[in-house]
Parts: structure tokens; C-alpha cells; sequence
């Protein structure tokens, strides 16, 4: 054999083995490990019928005058807000808020606690209106759905579970 041909030889071989260590198990730690963990998650379920309402979050406020409407097939609205956080990568912890009129995704800074404090404004079609506020522990479950009763008075219903909350 040449010495040229043991040269490429050579070259073809180093070639090959810095080819097969860019996919280093790091790096596909990193890929593989890649997902979001939710850390809170609020549905508005039952009750609500062209109801304008806001929401504060931990003095963060989410949205303002949203109108609201259950489905009464599913009793859901459709208008959830979702508190996410990276988990094994750099992805920081933000908020998904989807509603009739939006759907977007924001920073939130908000240290994590053993408990969630919202403050709900509710004006319904009727000239009622309420504001109340609500405080919820995380062992109870990070899955948070309210639902408004019906009548002279706005009554919420808190439910929490460990589950996502299933409409069909």
C-alpha cells in the first residue's frame, strides 16, 4: 500500500471517528430528558354563560373581562391557564393562557410555594357581580377546576385533582 493511500486511510478513519462522537450520550441525555413539568393548571368549568370575567394569579394579573361560556354538553369552557417549568434542560417556568380571545405564552417568575392564590372577578349578563379570592393547596392537587353555581347569588366551586381533568 502506498503512503498516500495509508494517509487518506487515516484521515477517512479520524473523519469517521469525530463523526460518531458528536451524538456523545451527554448530548443525548440533554435531547432525550426534554419536557415540560406542569406545575398549576386552572380550568373554568360548569356554570358560567356570557359571564365577563378576570383573573389574578399571584398578584400577577392573567386576564381582564374575558367572556365566558360553558358547553353544556361538556361543562367546559374552553379557557384554561397553565403553569409550566422546564425539567432537565433551561426552558424557564411561563404561563400558557388560552382563551376565546387569546392564546399566549408568557414568563412567570413567581417563586414556587405549597399553595396558589387567585383572585376571580365575575360580572354576569344579569348585573350580578362578585369578586372573590381563593387560596388552594398544591397537595391537594395541582389540577384546579371552578365552576360558578346558577341563581341570585355567584357561588364558586373549587375542585382540585392530581389528574387533568377529562371533557368530552
Amino acid at each position: 500500500m502506498k503512503i498516500i493511500d495509508k494517509v487518506l486511510l487515516g484521515v477517512i478513519s479520524i473523519a469517521l471517528v469525530s463523526c460518531s462522537r458528536l451524538n456523545t450520550p451527554m448530548r443525548a441525555d440533554l435531547i432525550s430528558k426534554t419536557y415540560l413539568e406542569v406545575i398549576w393548571n386552572i380550568d373554568f368549568q360548569a356554570g358560567f354563560l356570557n359571564d365577563s370575567v378576570s383573573l389574578i394569579v399571584n398578584d400577577m394579573p392573567i386576564f381582564d373581562c374575558e367572556l365566558i361560556t360553558s358547553e353544556s354538553s361538556s361543562a367546559y369552557t374552553g379557557v384554561k391557564v397553565t403553569c409550566y417549568k422546564g425539567e432537565n434542560n433551561l426552558i424557564p417556568k411561563f404561563l400558557h393562557i388560552f382563551t376565546h380571545s387569546m392564546n399566549k405564552v408568557i414568563n412567570y417568575n413567581s417563586p414556587e410555594s405549597d399553595s396558589l392564590h387567585f383572585v376571580i372577578s365575575i360580572k354576569t349578563p344579569l348585573g350580578l357581580e362578585s369578586t372573590q379570592k381563593v387560596s388552594v393547596q398544591n397537595t391537594a392537587g395541582k389540577y384546579i377546576g371552578i365552576s360558578k353555581s346558577q341563581g341570585d347569588a355567584i357561588v364558586l366551586f373549587i375542585r382540585q385533582s392530581n389528574q387533568p381533568f377529562l371533557y368530552y
